[in-house]
């Protein structure tokens, strides 16, 4: 796995970034190529799509499993499709054993991905590198009636009926160049495929304002995150080693130095990175000459796979607007199975 690039997020474009231009130009020619040539798949339900214009960190992955409760809330028997991104496995697979065994193989984070693995927690998870094979495996099998998507807003092989796009308050969208130059998948003009955008944390780049000088018509929504009061109760005051593989490691690091430890050792790995047995040992011969406890990310947890009895789990959470999930969702009426766009 790629760690970040630390000039993708200097406000200012760096050497590197202008030299990397043309090669982001010819892929970004190539992705608008490819969603000319695809004709999209129109599913039997509804699709809500939770993505990003910039790569990682954005907070896709918790605002998921909240549409996911709030959809439960409300009467739907949500489904979510994911790429599984991180993980060996193209499917089209199930990764819920105990809804349906015959479709759900015992399967590792090496195969699915920490995303997918951790989600299948709270809802049936299709993990499926062909979104639209996807799609039709959660209809061919008669499961739930409405699919949210997690990722997949450049996708074109899947019709979204709502799309959401995410971004990470304290890091904007970077340079505002297109990747390898900078964090964006697309130009800035994606958002206007999107209903929401949804800002995570404070806006230090000033780009809501942006947004809404440019597309007046997207709603603009402001989420918090923070760390779960439960779980940073149950680790205590003491020293601390923070361990982390997500898309923006120095927030969570951030958010575990303000939450009143003793002392804390932080150790960073790039985005859906697996940590080898070896690594992992090292670390727990580091906490125990520090007196430390280790802890990490649930989404590192889940990476992690049975590995993880000494090590405390702090869950993060994405805190909406009251009324924000009831606009996306609406009560179930008619059922979605029947409903289309």
């Amino acid at each position: 796995m790629m760690r970040t690039p630390s000039f993708w997020y200097r406000r200012e474009a760096s050497l590197i970034a202008w030299l990397l231009l043309p090669l982001a130009l010819l892929i970004a020619g190539a992705g608008w190529l490819r969603n000319r040539l695809v004709s999209p798949h129109k599913a039997q339900r509804p699709v809500i799509c939770i993505g990003n214009i910039t790569t990682g960190g954005t907070g896709k992955t918790p605002l998921v499993a909240t549409l996911v409760n709030a959809a439960i809330e409300r009467g739907w028997t949500p489904v979510i499709l994911t790429r599984g991104y991180g993980g060996s496995l193209k499917g089209p697979v199930l990764i819920t054993p105990e809804l349906s065994p015959k479709l759900s193989p015992k399967l590792t984070p090496a195969q699915t991905g920490d995303e997918a693995l951790m989600l299948s927690r709270i809802a049936p998870v299709v993990v499926a590198a062909n979104r639209a094979e996807g799609a039709a495996l959660i209809e061919n099998e008669g499961l739930g009636d409405l699919i949210i998507m997690d990722d997949g807003m450049q996708n074109p092989g899947l019709h979204k009926n709502t799309v959401i796009a995410c971004f990470n308050g304290r890091l904007g969208i970077g340079n505002g160049m297109l990747q390898p130059a900078g964090p964006l998948r697309e130009s800035l003009a994606g958002i206007a495929r999107a209903e929401a955008v949804i800002i995570t944390g404070r806006d230090e780049t000033g780009l809501a304002n942006r947004i809404a000088q440019r597309y007046p018509q997207t709603r603009i929504i402001h989420a918090e995150r923070a760390l779960n009061p439960h779980d940073v109760a149950a680790v205590g005051t003491g020293n601390v080693i923070a361990i982390a593989g997500i898309g923006d490691p120095e927030g969570f690091f951030t958010m575990i130095e303000n939450a009143g430890f003793e002392h804390v050792e932080k150790i960073a790995f790039a985005d859906h990175e697996m940590i080898s047995d070896d690594r992992l040992d090292r670390i727990r011969q580091q906490a125990q000459s520090a007196g430390a406890t280790i802890i990490t990310t649930e989404k590192d947890a889940a990476r992690l796979d049975g590995r993880i009895a000494d090590i405390m789990t702090i869950r993060l959470d994405t805190t909406l607007p009251a009324d924000f999930s009831g606009s996306v969702i609406p009560p179930l009426h008619p059922p979605l199975s029947r409903a289309q766009d």
